[in-house]
């Protein structure tokens, strides 16, 4: 089972998909794995932030997780999941879909949109 959302990412100097704020961690394609900030595998989500955050709706653009982001994202977060009111934290997450955010590019650079093309099956 999965939960479905929308998210921010900034661009790498390669040109990958990072964080929006966390810019030092790479989205790859596939299933992405969250690492806990005190080190290793998350055991419990509800005693830290780490994980693949997203929300549920447009209002998105207002978050942190949206601010100033390049590119948005449609991803679908699952394993060890926290559900709130707006969005979701997840131990896991893969890519859905790409899509062009209202805010300014800071460098202009493709996305590496070979290896992000895919059509996703259930």
């Amino acid at each position: 089972m999965y939960v479905q959302g929308v998210r921010g990412f900034g661009q790498d100097d390669l040109g990958r998909l990072t964080g929006a704020s966390a810019t030092d961690q790479v989205y790859r394609p596939g299933q992405n794995t969250a690492i806990c900030e005190k080190g290793g595998d998350i055991k419990d989500l509800a005693d830290c932030s780490c994980g693949y955050h997203a929300y549920f709706d447009e209002e998105a653009r207002d978050t942190p997780h949206f601010y100033d982001a390049e590119i948005g994202g449609v991803v679908r977060g699952y394993g060890k999941t926290v559900i709130g009111t707006k969005g979701f934290r997840a131990e896991k997450s893969d890519l859905v879909a790409l899509f062009p955010t209202n805010a300014a590019p800071k460098r202009r650079r493709p996305v590496g949109v070979a290896v992000w093309a895919f059509i996703w099956s259930a």
